[in-house]
């Protein structure tokens, strides 16, 4: 979910995170938005402001995530509907989802015009993580993350997690 930076306006949450990747030596969350003149979007605010946080929701919070990408801020208050806390960022000028255990921190580097979508191509200022993601000696454990991802073929949602191989463990393999 990427929340509009202007915390005044932050019920305007909408979905959109494409996929992370690197560019120019540093970590980008490169994001599409639709903006059309009908639809009410935080891209403007975000144009202007060049801050956005990202938040990653847990399958706790997979129904609140499908009403934020199928409900309109214009006629509805989305935080008060699911019952989720807005919060500021610490390292940029815009909320989050305080219940979600991943979120991004962003600053927008440029603004790629595609169609009728924005893509807004944005350096990670920070990540915060939840406690229960990592250990004691400060590493991740995302394999303990409870996290979802939609299907658009059939329209539905699913769980992941299940451990499939090392990375980066195949080169020889293939030679």
């Amino acid at each position: 979910m990427m929340i509009n930076p202007d915390f005044d306006k932050v019920r305007q949450i909408i979905t959109g995170l494409d996929r992370n990747t690197y560019l120019w030596g540093k970590p980008y969350c490169p994001c599409k938005i639709q903006h059309t003149p009908e639809n009410i979007c935080p891209c403007v605010d975000m144009m202007e402001k060049k801050e956005c946080t990202i938040s990653i929701p847990s399958i706790k919070h997979v129904k609140e995530a499908d009403y934020f990408g199928v409900t309109s801020g214009r006629d509805r208050d989305k935080f008060s509907d699911t019952g989720l806390t807005p919060v500021r960022a610490p390292s940029v000028n815009a909320p989050y989802v305080s219940e979600f255990p991943v979120i991004i921190e962003c600053r927008i580097t440029k603004v790629i015009e595609v169609g009728v979508h924005e893509m807004f191509v944005a350096e990670v200022i920070d990540v915060l993580l939840d406690d229960n993601l990592v250990t004691e000696d400060g590493k991740v454990k995302m394999q303990d993350a409870p996290f979802f991802f939609y299907n658009p073929l059939d329209r539905s949602y699913y769980k992941t997690g299940e451990f499939l191989m090392q990375g980066f463990s195949t080169g020889t393999l293939f030679k």
